[in-house]
Formats: C-alpha cells, structure tokens, sequence
C-alpha cells in the first residue's frame, strides 16, 4: 500500500505496510522492511483492521 520510510545505511530495503490476506481469511495490515525484489523480508506485525484503528487513534492523541 504504502513504503513508510528508506533506509540509509541498507538502502536495498525499505519498510512497507500492506494489506495482505492469507488462505481467504479477512485482510490484514502487515509492516515490515522488504528487500527491494521482494523476495526477502524482516521481522514485522501484522494487524488486523480494528487494530490498526485503534493504532492511528493512539498516534493522533500522541501526536505533538
């Protein structure tokens, strides 16, 4: 969906947040760094759609 950021010192990744759905489940949001073919990934956290809401609610009462 959308690349939040590049990294400086590795810039062949970059983390990305997507909207991914595994075996016809519902859909979820995963962030996590991709390599730039994609064939690679870091550690990342999935999240479903009441989470992320609940997340971007959070950020905005933290936002300065």
């Amino acid at each position: 969906i959308y690349t939040l950021s590049l990294h400086d010192a590795l810039p062949i990744w970059s983390a990305e947040i997507n909207l991914v759905s595994w075996n016809d489940a519902a859909p979820k949001y995963d962030i996590r760094d991709w390599d730039s073919n994609h064939e690679h990934m870091s550690r990342g956290i999935t999240l479903h759609v009441d989470e992320i809401k609940k997340l971007s609610e959070l950020i905005q009462d933290l936002a300065v």
